[in-house]
């Protein structure tokens, strides 16, 4: 007990597991399809019949020449993003209001654990596993790439999965912030669930709806441009919206977190 990071990455084990399988299955299947996409001119009838509604949900077909823009288009933007935000959903709030409901946070309260360490501790190990699991896309990103013949340059690969982390982080740490602030697991859920629906529809439909244009900045996934970020784009404003993210609400739950009383 007095390392509770180590005791709730232990406790998690099996959530880990499961999650980087999942992840690094996701990603082999992606990879290992990239043949079909690019060959026998699939990709050039697709862009003569496709309606431009569809290239918010699809991407744009251009990108499925090369495996570093497939990557980017067909996995790691939106269909990525939405996977692992509901990781997050379920992580952040099983640490915070899902603990607190069952009674073991007023018992980890109750034993020489100061409020500032469970709550730095927790994130932390949330961070953690979060991290794990990105290891694990990256490790299918490659076993496929290998088996295909193929190559993803390592430096892209880095900075899609960085900021796809970073992202993830982002949200996750909203929604402890509430589930540490309120210790409500209804409103916690709730919240996440919203953030991400309303980021999938916002991003999804802003490339062929103008009037969601405007709208789209205030989706969580709108400052994680991935196939942008292939083809060498990389903005460090897009890094620093997730940072005073996570740092505003981290400050604003820890301070409520400490002074309020604990249900159970």
């Amino acid at each position: 007990m007095r390392n509770l990071f180590l005791k709730t990455i232990y406790d998690k084990r099996w959530f880990i597991f499961g999650w980087s399988l999942g992840m690094a299955f996701f990603a082999y299947i992606m990879v290992i399809f990239y043949p079909t996409f690019n060959s026998g001119g699939l990709v050039q009838s697709m862009l003569k019949g496709m309606p431009k509604e569809w290239q918010g949900i699809i991407g744009n077909l251009s990108d499925l020449t090369h495996l570093s823009t497939y990557l980017a288009s067909q996995m790691f933007n939106i269909r990525m993003p939405m996977f692992i935000s509901v990781m997050a959903i379920i992580l952040a709030g099983g640490l915070t209001a899902g603990e607190e409901d069952r009674g073991l946070l007023r018992t980890l309260s109750a034993l020489p654990l100061s409020r500032g360490r469970i709550f730095i501790h927790k994130w932390l190990a949330a961070v953690a596993i979060s991290a794990i699991t990105m290891v694990a896309l990256i490790i299918g990103t490659y076993i496929g790439s290998w088996q295909i013949g193929q190559s993803i340059e390592f430096k892209t690969l880095m900075i899609l999965s960085g900021l796809l982390l970073l992202m993830t982080v982002a949200l996750m740490s909203v929604i402890f912030a509430i589930g540490t602030a309120t210790g409500r697991r209804s409103l916690t859920t709730a919240v996440g669930t919203i953030i991400a629906v309303v980021s999938f529809v916002l991003t999804t439909f802003a490339a062929s709806v103008d009037w969601l244009k405007s709208w789209d900045r205030l989706s969580i996934f709108h400052y994680y441009p991935a196939p942008d970020i292939a083809r060498g784009t990389v903005k460090l404003s897009d890094w620093a919206v997730y940072a005073v993210v996570i740092v505003a609400v981290l400050v604003v739950s820890f301070v409520i977190f400490r002074r309020r009383d604990l249900n159970g």
